[in-house]
């Protein structure tokens, strides 16, 4: 039977530790840590969760309990592609559905209530500048840590492909395109029209709030549609577009990360490709727009597992995959999604897997009672305690690459580990050992047995 493991230690003071004694049977994999080896600092808002107008369960009573108590430090509003048709100031969705208690107001009242940041995407798609610089405006005393020109804005059939709202795109007689509607050949939709556009909608939400961090949307590096062009509408590849029209002005960027593993095992070993994704889009960043990449921020406001989504291989992939982000210096990382309900139904390892991208149930379709949370929401709450605002990822390494590693050392000097086993197959004693840190007394070893897996037998040395 698979069966997936995952485990947390914290390392806390000076001294020797005393040995766990290991099964014989089982066998080993060596982790290294270096307790000074910096790599990145946890920002403030790194761990997000993406919330959604059309879910009635947004602001339930148990919500904001449920999110204070999983770590989360960020949550995105109003929602994916529906932040091209929401105007935020009469409550409407042109040609959408918006659910009663799903205001601003009332998402602030659970931002609040978390402590949560607030990320906001504003309205590109049918919107305008006047009304992004409008919220804005409202926002002032909200604490907004950013704010994106729309979500996916390449998929306005600039590629072919036409799932995101924009009216600035044009018929080949001149006209207006039909939000929804998938013409056969569109003008005006290219990333120039975007980027002209953001300039304009930087303008204005400047004018707003001089310090707001405005950001523009990217395609992320090797997924598409990344460096399609066309003869129309995009001679050069979206980013290149963008960078460039933007120049000096660019503030933020923001790409989405749906990694596309169809097995379990490739699924869990896409993070690994993040590190080449955050380099190629700093050099993009340098090379186009022509400021420092270091001084620009990078957002990743959509993401999820691509398969076995409410189990415990998208706990696994999840806890990987936020902190690898957040190792490359990635400033936030917003899972997809609060609730997002039911599709196709299977089994993982003879758990419910009910194709639900939410970390909470929707309570429908055979699901379990609303706001029952999902896999992924233990492992959220575990890196959490392991990575708070302030604490320092530093380098460690493990000789298995089936069993992955992050090291946090936090600001009170105590070190924190954690390790997932990726292996179906084998659990294994962890011969844990480290560099400029000396941990004293006995660790506290925190899993979730229950909902993500357990297989921790650690050695320290």
């Amino acid at each position: 039977m698979t069966r997936f493991r995952f485990c947390l230690a914290v390392l806390l003071g000076i001294g020797v530790l005393t040995p766990i004694p290991a099964t014989a049977a089982t066998p080993s994999v060596a982790v290294t840590v270096n307790g000074t080896a910096g790599i990145a600092t946890i920002p403030n808002g790194a761990i997000g969760l993406n919330t959604a107008v059309y879910d009635g369960n947004m602001n339930d009573t148990p919500m904001p309990g449920l999110i204070k108590a999983a770590g989360i430090t960020a949550l995105r509003y109003p929602g994916g592609s529906y932040s091209d048709i929401v105007n935020w100031q009469n409550d409407t969705a042109q040609g959408g559905y918006v659910a009663p208690n799903t205001s601003f107001t009332d998402f602030m009242a659970t931002a609040n209530a978390t402590g949560a940041r607030p990320i906001i995407t504003v309205n590109y798609g049918t919107g305008t500048p006047a009304l992004a610089a409008a919220w804005v405006a409202n926002a002032a005393n909200d604490g907004v840590g950013y704010w994106e020109v729309g979500n996916e804005v390449y998929g306005n059939g600039t590629y072919g492909a036409n799932w995101e709202a924009d009216s600035h795109c044009q018929t080949s007689a001149g006209t207006p395109v039909t939000i929804g509607s998938e013409p056969a050949q569109t003008y005006g939709c290219g990333p120039s029209v975007y980027a002209t556009n953001v300039l304009g909608y930087l303008s204005a939400m400047r004018a707003a709030d001089p310090n707001a961090h405005v950001c523009a949307v990217l395609t992320t590096p090797g997924f598409w549609p990344d460096n399609v062009t066309n003869a129309t509408t995009s001679p050069q590849s979206w980013n290149q577009t963008v960078l460039s029209t933007l120049g000096a002005r660019t503030d933020c960027v923001v790409v989405h990360y749906y990694p596309g593993g169809s097995t379990t095992a490739g699924m869990l070993t896409d993070p690994t490709g993040i590190a080449g994704i955050v380099s190629t889009l700093r050099g993009e960043i340098g090379q186009y727009a022509g400021v420092n990449p270091t001084t620009v921020p990078i957002l990743v406001t959509e993401t999820n597992s691509s398969i076995d989504m409410d189990t415990q291989p998208a706990a696994l992939f999840g806890a990987d995959m936020y902190l690898t982000w957040l190792e490359n210096g990635i400033v936030n990382v917003d899972w997809w999604n609060e609730h997002n309900g039911a599709s196709a139904a299977s089994t993982v390892d003879g758990a419910p897997d009910y194709g639900d991208q939410g970390i909470f149930s929707s309570g429908d379709n055979g699901e379990p009672a609303a706001e029952t949370p999902f896999a992924p929401y233990y492992a959220i709450q575990l890196l959490a305690r392991a990575a708070a605002p302030g604490d320092e990822l530093v380098t460690s390494t493990s000789a298995n690459p089936l069993v992955r590693v992050h090291a946090v050392h936090r600001a009170g000097g105590g070190l924190a580990v954690l390790i997932d086993n990726e292996d179906p197959a084998n659990p294994y004693t962890v011969n844990l050992g480290y560099t400029n840190f000396t941990p004293t007394g006995s660790p506290t070893v925190r899993s979730e047995e229950r909902h993500v897996g357990k297989e921790c037998r650690s050695r320290w040395s």
